[in-house]
């Protein structure tokens, strides 16, 4: 599954949020230097240590290993470090991009190995900034909606009339138990859950039962039915 959802009232949470689909790498050289970008989710501060320890393994040495992170929904908390840069010109750049395309819950990572030819301020900003916006747009920008699992029970006679409305609807469908009784969970926008259960309700003649289970944010691929 992805993000788990905290434990905040369901109508304090925003339906949906912007982030990127999986980590990628993007290097470029800019007048002499060599820069490479990593983007990558995460979910909270304790995991940003790990990820910059994970790019200096992978290219040691280098002169600078500058960064900025988006952690949190409502972008709770955002840091930056220019790593010896003159301040402004490479972390707060790289920065500013996440806050400007709105992505939550994502780091940047850009490594500088000087190729002895200063940029100037100007260019640190543009090179930072053009490195970790390539690997971003190259990790591919999506959305995650807010969705509430709902375990639902019937008998079994009604498990057809049920298959095929939820087929048309595209809801994804996570089997339990089929067996005089039909068991399963699906998942449904926070916004719809009573336009779907109200139907379910009707489809049944009310001889259902509904358990409402997590809220998570899920993407369009997390939906698909397997």
């Amino acid at each position: 599954m992805s993000d788990t959802a905290n434990k905040k009232p369901i109508e304090n949470m925003k339906e949906s949020y912007k982030t990127i689909k999986n980590d990628k790498w993007y290097s470029i050289f800019i007048e002499k230097s060599e820069f490479i970008a990593y983007v990558t989710n995460i979910e909270n501060a304790s995991q940003t240590a790990s990820v910059i320890e994970y790019v200096k393994n992978k290219y040691p040495n280098a002169t600078h290993y500058v960064y900025a992170y988006s952690i949190g929904i409502e972008q709770e908390i955002q840091k930056y470090d220019d790593d010896g840069e003159p301040s402004g010109t490479a972390g707060m750049p790289i920065l500013e991009i996440i806050r400007n395309r709105e992505l939550k819950n994502l780091i940047a990572v850009v490594v500088r190995y000087f190729g002895g030819k200063k940029l100037g301020t100007g260019g640190l900003k543009r090179a930072y900034s053009r490195t970790a916006l390539s690997a971003i747009e190259e990790a591919v920008e999506i959305e995650k909606k807010l969705y509430q699992w709902i375990e639902i029970t019937v008998d079994y006679s009604f498990w057809g009339k049920i298959e095929y409305f939820l087929q048309k609807k595209k809801v994804l469908v996570k089997p339990i138990s089929f067996t005089d009784r039909v068991s399963f969970k699906i998942p449904l926008p926070v916004n719809q859950v009573k336009i779907y259960m109200d139907k379910l309700i009707e489809l049944t003649g009310a001889m259902i039962e509904f358990k409402h289970l997590d809220i998570e944010y899920l993407d369009s691929e997390d939906l698909l039915n397997e």
